[in-house]
């Protein structure tokens, strides 16, 4: 059995695109305790989610630097720990990487290339820093999809 790719990530993340430049929709899973949204995470990417977990903070995008395989591997680290171990420490393993990703790909300008509902994922790991400086960062980030 071969890992799930970065696109079958996103594509059981993101609802369809609608052409318009976002995602069809809102998802209530992304907010809000769903056990049965935490079980088909975990079926489908439980053990991805554990390798991402062991790779160092430094280590090159697993997947590439194209935009929409940095953005999967944020989800993998930064979203899918938070509901597969809710409630424990485990929840945040991935956040040193996931802010180390998307701190290069908005370096890079890259964070341009995605689509605002995408973006506000990549940004999610400044928000969740415990650095104030980066959270503010946030803040402007988000504001600028408004």
């Amino acid at each position: 059995m071969t890992d799930p790719s970065s696109a079958e990530v996103r594509a059981f993340w993101f609802l369809p695109d609608t052409g318009a430049g976002t995602a069809a929709g809102f998802r209530p899973e992304w907010f809000r305790k769903d056990p049965a949204f935490d079980e088909s995470i975990r079926a489908r990417f439980g053990p991805l989610v554990e390798r991402a977990l062991t790779l160092p903070a430094g280590a090159p995008p697993a997947w590439g630097a194209a935009p929409d395989d940095v953005l999967a591997e944020i989800l993998v680290l930064d979203q899918f720990p938070r509901n597969l171990y809710r409630g424990q420490p485990r929840a945040f393993a991935g956040d040193a990487r996931a802010l180390a990703l998307a701190l290069a790909l908005i370096a890079r300008g890259d964070d341009r290339r995605l689509r605002p509902l995408e973006r506000l994922f990549a940004y999610l790991p400044l928000e969740h820093a415990e650095d104030l400086a980066l959270q503010d960062r946030s803040v402007d980030l988000f504001s600028a999809l408004a």
